[in-house]
C-alpha cells in the first residue's frame, strides 16, 4: 500500500514469459509502465546470457515449475 498519494507501479506476472504469447504480452506491458515477473522452466541467468533481448534486463526472470504450488505462492507473496 502507498501512502502519501505516490501511485503504487502495476505489477504483472507473465507465466511462461519467453514463449510466443508471453514476449509480446511483456513488451507491451512493460510499454505501459509494469513491473514484471516472468517465469520460466529455463535458469533465468543462462538466459540474459545468450539471449541479447534488452527487454528481460527490465524483468525479474525466476525459475519456476506451475506444478509447484508451494513456490508460487512464496512468490506471490513475496510481492505483496
Amino acid at each position: 500500500m502507498v501512502s502519501n498519494g505516490e501511485t503504487a507501479a502495476k505489477l504483472a506476472l507473465i507465466t511462461g514469459i519467453l514463449g510466443q504469447d508471453g514476449y509480446h504480452l511483456a513488451n507491451q506491458l512493460l510499454e505501459k509502465g509494469y513491473d514484471l515477473i516472468g517465469t520460466t522452466r529455463k535458469n533465468p541467468y543462462d538466459i540474459r546470457k545468450v539471449s541479447g533481448e534488452e527487454w528481460l534486463n527490465k524483468v525479474e526472470l525466476v525459475q519456476l515449475s506451475l506444478t509447484d504450488e508451494e513456490e508460487i505462492n512464496k512468490l506471490i507473496q513475496s510481492h505483496n
